[in-house]
């Protein structure tokens, strides 16, 4: 009988010991990102994708606006707006969003999870860098990069 226990002891430590391992050596999905400047305004896009399929999971946006690049609007004019806009986002399943009004502009950060997506909601607004319409969360890297590209973003090489 204890060398019963001793044997499920054993297996049991190795099976935590494999386990443990097996989730250290699990890497994170992978990442591409891709930046457009204009003039004082800055957009980084960031993508989570499957390995395999390069099937986009997750899109994360950081923009970072000067009041300067709304011309013709003062900065309560230029913060309502955009709250209103953050407002009607953040109300989509799918969609975090949030902004920050600095002294001299906005950083606004906004993360689509494609797995969560509310597809209807999301299309009634229309995006930046996304041509068409987003149907399913089938989106693959290689057609979001095309339209990045189109639009003047250049990819951000890893660091290594």
């Amino acid at each position: 009988m204890r060398k019963l226990k001793n044997i499920l002891l054993l297996f049991s430590m190795l099976f935590v010991i494999l386990l443990a391992s097996a989730c250290s050596m699990k890497k994170g999905n992978p990442t591409k990102s891709y930046e457009l400047l204009i003039n004082d305004s800055k957009v980084v896009i960031t993508y989570t994708y499957t390995e395999k399929e390069e099937k986009v999971l997750k899109e994360k946006v950081k923009s970072t606006f000067k009041y300067s690049s709304y011309s013709g609007l003062k900065e309560n004019e230029i913060k309502k707006i955009v709250n209103e806009v953050v407002g009607k986002i953040q109300a989509i399943d799918g969609i975090k969003a949030s902004v920050e009004f600095k002294d001299d502009g906005i950083i606004e950060d906004i993360e689509l999870d494609f797995e969560k997506l509310d597809y209807k909601k999301s299309n009634e607004f229309n995006r930046l860098y996304f041509t068409g319409e987003l149907k399913s969360n089938n989106v693959t890297l290689k057609e979001m990069e095309t339209q990045l590209l189109q639009m003047g973003f250049k990819k951000i090489e890893e660091k290594k």
